[in-house]
Formats: structure tokens, C-alpha cells, sequence
């Protein structure tokens, strides 16, 4: 309910609707139950990892109070909070697995309805956007969600998980990951979402990897690579030419028009460097630039979309964000949580989701993996605890991880 949208009005249209509320309702239920956790278990679930999280957003809080669209802004980042809330005690009472499952599910119901409707409402379900035509309906699936991009990032995080997540599903039946792959895989295709494509490859190349770094595993990842690095070098412009959209691989050099909207975004940017200008406010400042347009709604960047809402204070305080978590990583393993993290900041060369706007699929998942890294390492920590062994007795990894306190 919170990431998805039936969007049945025109694009200029803004007013508060029916799928306006939907949506709301799932935000409202996601706050609700976060916050009725919170009283009821209020020290448990936390633990020191999420602190630069929960920094990073109350920054994003703050600079929304100064946002051309305030109280629009408030009620997306407040979301956040309560969105990390939510999935921290997930984690905590249902359990990793059935947390990630819980996502699987989302993505595959979200891309199942999307590729239902397709044949029977096909203009309701297709991208809108500007062609020769003038602005309508062109052949890029949205679905039920906002844009194309949206779908393709939906299907892209349920087939990673469901790939990341393989070995553990043999237990209670391979059904569900074999059909979110499956339906993943063709909804990308229908979605034409290059970047979440490129972003899912590599983080599935990761994950791949991963699993018992054998000879032939990189074997087959390096002739993956020298062969897509020769296809790109003897026949650039017949590959150029067969991805791009309009058949002009001008279209494909400027990434569709976003160097544009990042020379004009990082000249905004110079106005406000420490601030920014407010969470959500590139919706307002760059659609009014005249050397963009109307539909020019964020920065297309995700770096880009933080500096302009927040700042070099919401930056940094991203990127330590970011660091705790990858430091979560490199001491547990868990390569679900590296792949969607590597998701999302690959997309986010092109894309400024999930942090331009209300929350959406990407966040909810994004926040899962943070709250599962974070609950990992609260479990190592306790399990060294409560082992009756000296600490000078323990390895020097599970001390270095005592450090670590919640």
C-alpha cells in the first residue's frame, strides 16, 4: 500500500485523490505499528549501528522545514524514520528470513498485478512520458507503481533477495524464488529499466561470487567481462544503437538528458552548500529553471538529490550512515545486505530514488538490510557475551567485535 500507486488522472494533476490516500494509509499503518513496537519493547531492538541511520534522517527532517513543499516533505521523512523503526523490529520479532520474505512477497505481488493488467489495461499500466507525439503513454511498463524506473526497481530488489536468499528457501520450498526471478526478469524487459538492470547484473555477479569463490566461478565472471568489454569495443555504435530508445545513441551519451539536469542542479547546489535548499524542494526549484522542464522532478542523482535537500551535512552524514553499515557487513558477511547496497548506489548514478520524494519500495528494503546487518552483528556480540569465555581467551575477530557495543 505505501509503495504502490494507481495513477488514473493526469501528470499535472497534483491534487490529494483516492491513490493519494491509498498510498497515505500504508504510510499511516507502516507509523502505527512502528511506533506501538517502540512503546512496547522501546531498548530492545536498537543497537548502536543504526544511530548514524537514524542521524541521517532527522537530518533529512530538519532540512524539510525549509522545503518550498514543507509539509509534504515532513510527512516523507518522518516515514523514514518510522519505515527504520519498523523494519528493526521486524528483524527483531519475525526473524531475518521471514522479514526478507516478507519483501520477496511485496515485489512479487507488485510486479504480478503490473504484468497482469498489461493486456487488459494497457495504456493504464504504461509509462507516460514525452514522444514524437507530444506527452502520453509510451511502451515502457509502470504498473502499478510511479514510473517504469519504479516497476524496474521493484522486480530488480525482489530477484536479488530471492537469489541471495536461495540456499535457505530449500527448506520451505524453491516456488517463491524461482517465481520472483522469473516475473523479475520479465518485467524488466517490459520496464526497459537499463540501470536497474546493470545494477542488478553486478550486484548478482557479486553475490555469485560469493558463493565458495571456486576457480571456475571467476573464471566465468572474467570471460563474462572480457567479453562484454570486446563486444563494446568492435561494435559500440551497433550496441549503442540497439539500446537506446529513440535510436539516436546521443540519448545514451547524456544518459537521457541528465547531464543537463546535473549542470543546472549543482549550479542550485552552489546557493545552498551547507543546508541545501529542503527535502523534496528540486521538484519545485528545477522544474521552473528554464533551460529544463516541467517534468525535470528531481536531480536524477542520488548524491546529487542529497546535496541538493540537505547539503554537505546530509552528505556526510550519508556516507557515515553508509560506512557503519558496510563495516556491519565486512564483519558478518551477509552478502543480501552488499548486493542491495550496491543496488541502489549503482542506480543511484541515474536515479535520485529512493531519498527525492515519499517512501517507496526501494527505502522499505534498503532499511530492512540496515536493520538485518545491524541484527546480525547485535547476535554476534551477545552470543560472545553469554559464552563464558575469558576475554583474553577469545580470537582476537570476536574481540575486535566486543568493541562494537550496542
Amino acid at each position: 500500500m505505501a509503495t504502490a500507486i494507481i495513477r488514473d488522472r493526469p501528470y499535472s494533476d497534483k491534487s490529494i485523490d483516492m491513490q493519494v490516500i491509498i498510498r497515505l494509509l500504508g504510510v499511516v499503518w507502516t507509523a502505527v505499528v512502528a511506533i506501538y513496537w517502540s512503546v512496547i519493547r522501546p531498548p530492545s531492538a536498537w543497537t548502536a549501528r543504526l544511530t548514524p541511520w537514524a542521524i541521517f534522517f532527522v537530518l533529512l527532517t530538519a532540512s524539510a522545514l525549509w522545503s518550498p513543499n514543507a509539509a509534504t516533505a515532513l510527512v516523507a521523512t518522518i516515514s523514514m524514520l518510522m519505515i527504520l523503526v519498523l523494519c528493526v523490529y521486524s528483524v527483531e520479532i519475525n526473524g531475518e528470513f521471514v522479514s526478507v520474505r516478507a519483501i520477496i512477497w511485496a515485489s512479487l505481488f507488485l510486479c504480478g498485478v503490473s504484468l497482469i493488467l498489461m493486456p487488459i489495461a494497457p495504456d493504464f499500466v504504461s509509462m507516460r512520458g514525452w514522444s514524437d507525439d507530444g506527452f502520453g503513454a509510451i511502451n515502457r511498463l509502470r504498473g502499478i507503481t510511479p514510473s517504469a524506473n519504479a516497476i524496474g526497481g521493484v522486480a530488480a530488489i525482489g530477484a536479488l533477495l530471492s537469489y541471495a536468499y536461495y540456499p535457505q528457501f530449500r527448506r520451505v520450498g524453491l516456488a517463491l524464488p524461482y517465481a520472483m526471478i522469473g516475473v523479475a526478469t520479465l518485467t524488466l524487459i517490459l520496464a526497459d529499466n537499463r540501470m536497474s538492470i546493470l545494477a542488478a547484473v553486478v550486484s548478482g555477479g557479486v553475490i555469485f561470487l560469493s558463493r565458495g569463490a571456486t576457480l571456475l566461478r571467476w573464471a566465468l565472471a572474467t570471460i563474462a567481462a572480457i567479453s562484454a568489454l570486446l563486444s563494446l569495443t568492435l561494435a559500440s555504435d551497433a550496441i549503442l544503437y540497439s539500446v537506446s530508445r529513440s535510436g539516436d545513441t546521443a540519448e545514451l551519451t547524456n544518459l537521457t538528458g541528465r547531464t543537463d539536469i546535473w549542470l543546472v542542479a549543482l549550479e542550485k547546489i552552489d546557493a545552498a552548500p551547507i543546508l541545501g535548499h529542503g527535502y523534496m524542494s528540486a521538484v519545485t526549484i528545477l522544474s521552473q529553471d528554464p533551460r529544463l522542464f516541467s517534468a525535470a522532478a528531481h536531480t536524477h542523482n542520488l548524491f546529487l538529490e542529497i546535496l541538493f535537500s540537505s547539503g554537505l551535512l546530509g552528505l556526510i552524514a550519508f556516507f557515515i550512515a553508509l560506512a557503519s553499515t558496510i563495516r556491519s557487513f565486512l564483519i558478518t558477511s551477509n552478502m543480501a545486505v552488499l548486493a542491495i547496497l550496491l543496488f541502489v548506489l549503482i542506480r543511484g548514478i541515474t536515479e535520485a530514488s529512493p531519498l527525492n520524494g515519499a517512501p517507496n519500495f526501494v527505502i522499505y528494503s534498503l532499511l530492512m538490510m540496515i536493520a538485518i546487518a545491524a541484527a546480525r552483528i547485535k547476535r554476534r556480540i551477545r552470543s560472545g557475551r553469554t559464552s563464558g569465555t575469558p576475554n583474553s581467551q577469545r580470537p582476537l575477530t570476536r574481540h575486535r567485535q566486543n568493541q562494537y557495543g550496542n
